[in-house]
């Protein structure tokens, strides 16, 4: 079992896969490390933003798994300003909250003390 706290780097993903190979399963879950950790062998991601644009998100990891880093790679910054935006004070759940609705998908009023983005 890794007992130091692991702190956010896609250096960790080498880290994990070189400490217990095949033992765990490696998710990334900051979307602006996606791109890298599964570069670096992470075996999916924790993905918010699949909630908003799950193209993207999906053909990513598709792109990755086959090689294709340069097409994935531009996906992956041109998703990146929602991405980064995501990580801003307003809350996570709402921004993924106002995306889905956005695409159709009304999930509801959020709650308190969150407030809807404009």
């Amino acid at each position: 079992m890794v007992k130091e706290t692991l702190k956010v780097d896609p250096g960790n993903v080498t880290a994990l896969r070189l400490r217990m190979g095949d033992r765990v399963t490696i998710l990334e879950g900051a979307d602006c490390l996606a791109f890298p950790s599964l570069c670096l062998g992470a075996d999916g991601w924790v993905a918010g933003p699949a909630n908003m644009i799950p193209e993207i998100v999906l053909d990513i990891v598709r792109r990755v798994r086959s090689g294709d880093l340069l097409a994935a790679r531009r996906l992956h910054d041109r998703s990146y300003p929602l991405m980064d935006a995501m990580r801003l004070n307003m809350g996570y759940m709402v921004l993924i909250n106002t995306g889905c609705r956005m695409r159709g998908s009304d999930l509801g009023p959020v709650r308190h003390p969150a407030c809807e983005v404009e």
